[in-house]
């Protein structure tokens, strides 16, 4: 059976990557929840080992600024340089955005 992307191995590889966010997201959260210590540890190698995957998910745009530089402030993290740059300046302009809606007088 044909999916209506019109090809299965796309439609797959799409799923997959919105698997990978939609997890991303949620291992994001887990460090800024009140789990225990043990899952948040849990969650930060996840982000070590995984960091390209889950710095191009929205949910690392919205971290706060603390938890981003304890993220590419670690020694053990598994990324190449040019990633955690391009994410850093990704988030910062995520912030950009939100403080210009934010001083936007309501219409």
């Amino acid at each position: 059976m044909r999916s209506s992307w019109g090809n299965e191995a796309r439609a797959a590889a799409v799923a997959e990557r919105l698997t990978e966010h939609t997890a991303a997201e949620r291992l994001l959260h887990c460090l800024l929840g009140p789990g225990g210590e043990q899952e948040a540890e849990v969650c930060r190698e996840y982000v070590r080992v995984n960091f390209e995957v889950v710095a191009k998910s929205r949910g690392f745009l919205n971290l706060p600024r603390n938890v981003v530089a304890e993220v590419v402030s670690d020694e053990r993290l598994s990324a190449r340089e040019e990633a955690v740059f391009d994410a850093v300046v990704d988030w910062a302009k995520a912030q950009v955005l939100v403080q210009a809606r934010r001083r936007r007088p309501a219409a």
